[in-house]
């Protein structure tokens, strides 16, 4: 899990998510963090597909469009994972 204080903008996470309820078959996605409070003062972080983020740059910054963004609570922080995070987590996961 990651901290919001630790989110940079540009670096790539992943939202973790599991099909059982034993949590041992993840579901994965991956985003790319744009910021916080985009689009409203709500308190959100926002996260971007790699898609649209890399052929287009962060949406924010774009003209108004369909774009593949998430936003972002405090609970949904608490599912989402930097590089080395997933490393581990699937690591442990192999050894369970």
């Amino acid at each position: 899990m990651i901290s919001s204080e630790s989110l940079i903008k540009g670096k790539t996470y992943y939202l973790i998510g599991f099909y059982d309820d034993a949590l041992k078959i993840p579901d994965i996605e991956t985003y790319i963090y744009v910021g916080k409070n985009l689009l409203s003062d709500d308190g959100a972080w926002y996260f971007q597909c790699p898609q649209t983020f890399l052929k287009q740059g962060p949406f924010n910054e774009l003209p108004p469009g369909d774009y593949s963004v998430m936003r972002a609570d405090e609970d949904t922080l608490e599912m989402m994972y930097d590089s080395q995070g997933i490393v581990n987590l699937l690591t442990n996961l192999q050894e369970a």
